[in-house]
This record gives C-alpha cells, structure tokens and sequence, in this order.
C-alpha cells in the first residue's frame, strides 16, 4: 500500500501489552480509561473531567502521527532552547517574533538569528523542517499546541477529532517510547495482512497450483474453511482468514501445528468415513502447499547483489555496511586468506583412533547454509578489505556464481562434490523437506544437493556478498576486470557534515577536526599538488577519542601523510621533509609549524577566526550579565 490510510479502515484489536502501557500512563486526577474489543472510553485529568469515547484506530493513528512528528518536536525544542537563548536574547522574545500573521517574516526573523546560524546541520535541518511545514500548515509559531497541530495538518481531521488526538496521544506516545512502540507493532501486523489482501493472493495461489504443482483440485476452499475448523477446537489460539491474514504461517512451529492438527483430525475420521477423512488430510496438503507458495512469493521481494563500497581512508565504509546490513557475518581479507578458508574444504579428523577426512566450512559455506534454511530472510557476508587478499585464488570456482539474474539467483551453476555433499548432510539433519521444497520451487531452479555425479551449486536469491575496499592502501592485490564485472561499485565520499563530528576538534592544533580536515584536504587538490582523491583524509580517518590525543594524532595522521601522501614530495606540506623524527619535535612545540607557509596561513587565519568570534561570545554573554544585574540592584 502507498499509505496507512486503508489501515485506518479496519477494525482494530489492541494487543494487551499495549492496553497495560497505555493504563500506566493515565496518573493524572481522575484520569483512566477503560478498554473495549473495538473502542475505548477514556476519562480526562482534572476535577471537570470528561468521557471521550475512541475507536482503536485512534491509538494507532496517534501513534503514527507521534512517530512522524518526531522531527518537528525536535526542531520546536531546539528553536526554544537554543536558537531563543544566550546573547540572541531569552525565551521571552520567542512569541514576540513569532506572533505575527507574515509567516515569510518570521521565518526570516528566526534564521537572522546568530544561535540559528550556529547551530550544527542536524539540528539546523530539524529547524528548517518545522519551518517549513510551519510555513504551509501552520498558523501562531508561538502557541503551546502549534506542533501537535502541524503534526495533524495533513491527516486533515476535524478540528475536534485531530484536538482530541494530539491532545490524548501524539505527546503521551513520544514521552513513552515502549507505548508508541507497542501501538506501531499492533498497525504493522495490520498493515502485513492488508498488504496480503491486496495482493489477490487467491488468484496467485490458484495459478500458482497449476504451474508449480499441476493441479486443478480446489485447495482454494481448503485454505478459506482452515481457520473456522482450527477456532473451533484451539479458541486459545485463534486464527483468521489465511488468506486475509497468513502471517501465522511464518512460524514453523505453527506451521507444523497446524498441518499435525487436520492430518490427525483425518486419521480420526476415517474410522467412520472415508471421504470426511480425505477432506481433513486436503486441508493439511493444501496448508504444506499455501507454505510453499508464500515462500516463494516473500523470497521474490529479496534480490541478492555483490557489492564493493570504495572510498578515501577514514570515509566510513565500515560503518555504513554495519549500519545497513546489521545481520551480515563479517570477515577481513588479508594477504594469507585462503580458498580453505573462505568457502572450506577437507580436514583430518580422528574418531576413536581412526582417521577421516571431513568437510569443515568457511564463512562463504556457512552463511549459504543460512541463506538456504531461511529463504524469506536477506542473509549476507560482508568481506572487509576485499583487495588485500588475492580474489581470484580465494573466490575460487565461486567465483563462477557472481553472475545473477534479475532475481538475484546465480545464472551459472558449478559442480563441487564435497561442498554439496556436506549441505546434503546438514538439511538431512534438520527439516530437510522444507529446503527441498524452496530449492526446488523457490528460484525455479529444479536442483537439489545429492551426492551424485551431476549436482550442482548456486548462490540463491537471498545471499548477498558486500564487501569494502581502499584502492589507495599500499601492497594491496589488483583486482581483475573480469572479477570487477561481476560486482555493484559504489563511492563514499568525504562527507564531514555528519552530525556525530560536529563540535569534535583534533588534539594539538585545537581546531574543530571538520575545519581542519576540509582545509589540509582543499590544499592537497590544489592545481599545484593535485593528489589523487582516494588518498585524502576521511571524516572517520581516526576515531573521536584518538582525536583527543595529541600523540595519537601524531602516530596516525602525520605518519599516514609522511608515508603515504606525500612519500615522495614531502615539501609539498610539510616545513621539514628529511627527518621524521624532527617534525614531531616541531609538532611537540608548536604543531602548526610542521606545515609549509601557504598551508599554515590558512590553519592560522581559521585561529584567529574562531578566537574573534569566542571574544565576541564572551563580551556579549558579560553584557548580558551585567544587565541583569543591573536590573536586580
């Protein structure tokens, strides 16, 4: 669906967790409220108190609207906390400025401000934010309800409903998290069963039994009656409609239940009549079949890629993969990383004194083994530092699989006895069926792991391989074109505007670490110099706590620029290009005398400017000072 609109057309059951959380909540004089299956009737604080009666849609919708306004609440506390105090003026000033009818003047008032234009990207972009919707939906900046009633504009309620709404909910979900939570699990569970609604999965399913399993039997009939039979035996675990709602079938636990359920059901009948006995049993296949289909169908929205993140040292590739593939294994190539171990191969084993030689799996093994025991889950290995290892002797015959289909499947398979061999014996041991099935139905690819002497091997769908690179590094293995073919390349570029290194400043030359980068990288491009980009100076090139430390500085920045950028022309940047050793001498006594005149005049000019600017601060904060002492006296 393109939005939750739909959702909040749907008769809504809250979950008892989020009816006990939201009780806890309502400690104001008078204050409770009382839940019903489908509404609740809520008492106001205070001695006037008053009923309101709400449909539970009304939790969820409050709890979507705190969780997109979290920005603008945000940016209201910032523009009160910190562009409306200091030398700017005090908070008394802030309805002054805003209590006008031009919206174009008040916004031009608060971003003359020096606080606004201090203030860091993050938090200026939150500002900017609740401006800009202040500018089309809102009306008094300065009002205590201005925010929630920018945070209900476009779901354009009725004055009464969005008051009753931002008043009840939208503030009481963003001070208590785990209710908000709570509320945003109950629509996504809804909004997972309307998707399915809106998908036609009947139709799909029906065409789905004459493609993949050849059968024109009504299974259809079998899957809409499932739920009333299985209520009417298991009312403590309830289901709906499978096909309005088959998200219980994602736990192969309930899963298996429930099959055992209808096929015991089918042994009992029998004793009495035949074709009541089938009909059970019909249910149970038409529920192992409906599994089978809705893995397949989850495991087409999964694409598997091979990626390579590139970039200057100290750009954060590391940090990113992590950030957006969090449950990937990791592993670091270097130059001793072997085929062995990577994919795996044969090892000695002794059992009671006899020899054999086993399978023992690498990472690659290990995580194809994930990605096949769940294939509606994106499964992935990430490869740090890809180039310091030789890929084309590690890689190996897999590297025969890097070429995918639009799916994401591998279009070429290879033949690798052993391998196979040991993913025959690890589904063997588990729910070996179950793989079967996806195997053979989930990609369309009917091929299965035997120990014979014509099974193959593939990468499926759902396993991904993300790896990073430094091109600058030193010592490193060349990749070759062929391999690089085979992979997504993308660039991280130097970006110092990230929150988190705002206000960070480098040991030493007490300057805030963004300026001082962004200069020593501007010099190092200059037409003069023109270093090559992928050896410049990363925003996380070194950590926030190794910038504290002025000899960490030292060990790691200046070697770094000594060794590597300017190896072989160290006058370009620095006053003393012989000796090492005596640079951090100069470095110990005065830091910015290692540079070259040209580049320590602008390191120096950016001193002064921000001595100028804490002398103004300090003279404008006296100022304030003394007239309030004034006033006092």
């Amino acid at each position: 669906m393109n939005s939750n609109k739909e959702i909040f057309n749907l008769d809504v059951k809250l979950s008892e967790e989020f009816k006990e959380l939201f009780r806890d909540t309502c400690n104001g004089i008078n204050e409770k409220i009382i839940f019903n299956d489908f509404t609740a009737v809520y008492t106001t604080s205070g001695n006037a108190s008053q009923k309101v009666y709400i449909p539970n849609q009304w939790f969820l919708l409050g709890a979507n609207m705190a969780k997109n306004g979290e920005s603008l609440i945000e940016g209201m506390n910032i523009l009160k906390e910190k562009v409306y105090s200091g030398a700017t003026g005090d908070k008394s000033n802030f309805k002054k400025d805003t209590n006008i009818t031009d919206k174009a003047k008040v916004i031009e008032s608060i971003k003359s401000k020096r606080n606004y234009q201090i203030l860091t990207v993050d938090e200026k972009a939150k500002v900017d934010n609740l401006l800009e919707k202040y500018q089309k939906y809102g009306k008094q900046l300065w009002h205590s309800t201005a925010v929630t009633n920018l945070i209900a504009a476009p779901y354009k309620l009725v004055t009464a409903s969005a008051g009753t709404l931002t008043d009840t909910f939208v503030m009481r979900f963003h001070q208590n998290p785990s209710l908000k939570n709570a509320a945003l699990d109950i629509l996504d569970s809804l909004k997972l069963a309307n998707d399915f609604t809106h998908l036609g999965l009947k139709s799909k399913f029906k065409n789905w039994l004459l493609e993949v399993r050849d059968t024109k039997k009504d299974y259809i009939t079998h899957i809409e009656g499932a739920h009333k039979k299985w209520n009417a035996e298991n009312n403590h675990e309830p289901i709906a409609n499978l096909f309005s709602d088959p998200t219980p079938l994602y736990d192969s636990i309930f899963t298996e239940k429930i099959k055992s359920f209808f096929s015991k059901k089918g042994e009992e009948y029998r004793k009495e009549q035949e074709k009541r006995a089938s009909y059970q049993e019909d249910i149970s296949r038409a529920i192992s079949y409906f599994c089978e289909f809705l893995f397949q169908l989850e495991n087409e929205k999964i694409i598997g890629i091979n990626k390579i993140y590139y970039g200057a040292p100290g750009t954060g590739k590391s940090y990113y993969v992590e950030k957006n593939y969090p449950n990937f294994r990791r592993i670091t190539f270097h130059p001793e990383y072997t085929y062995f171990d990577f994919v795996g191969g044969l090892k000695p084993m002794s059992t009671n004194g006899i020899i054999s030689y086993e399978f023992s799996p690498g990472p690659f093994t290990n995580a194809l083994v994930d990605a096949i025991k769940n294939p509606t889950k994106s499964i992935g290995l990430i490869v740090e530092e890809i180039n310091r290892a030789n890929t084309a002797a590690v890689f190996g015959d897999i590297f025969q699989l890097l070429d995918r289909d639009e799916k994401g499947v591998s279009c070429y398979k290879i033949t690798n006895p052993e391998l196979c061999f040991y993913l025959n014996q690890q589904f063997q041991i588990e729910n070996y069926e179950k793989y079967l099935s996806y195997l053979k139905y989930g990609n369309g690819i009917e091929t299965t792991y035997h120990r014979d002497a014509n099974y193959q091997l593939y990468i499926p769908a759902n396993f991904s391989i993300i790896a990073t690179m430094n091109s600058s590094d030193q010592g490193v293995f060349v990749m070759d074109a062929a391999f690089k073919r085979r992979w997504e390349f993308e660039y991280l570029p130097i970006d110092f505007n990230v929150p988190d290194l705002s206000d960070v400043r480098i040991a030493g030359f007490n300057l805030l670490w963004k300026d001082f980068a962004t200069i020593l990288n501007d010099y190092l491009t200059d037409e003069n110099i023109v270093i090559e980009e992928d050896k410049l100076i990363g925003q996380r090139f070194i950590s926030k706590k190794d910038l504290s430390n002025e000899k960490t500085v030292a060990s790691k920045l200046l070697i770094y620029l000594w060794d590597d950028v300017v190896r072989y022309n160290r006058d370009l940047i620095f006053s003393e290009s012989t000796r090492f050793s005596k640079l951090i001498e100069m470095y110990n006594k005065n830091p910015l005398s290692i540079f070259v005149e040209k580049l320590r005049i602008k390191l120096e000019t950016l001193h002064s400017e921000k001595r100028n600017n804490d002398e103004i601060d300090a003279i404008s904060a006296n100022s304030i000072n003394n007239t309030q002492e004034s006033s006092n006296e």
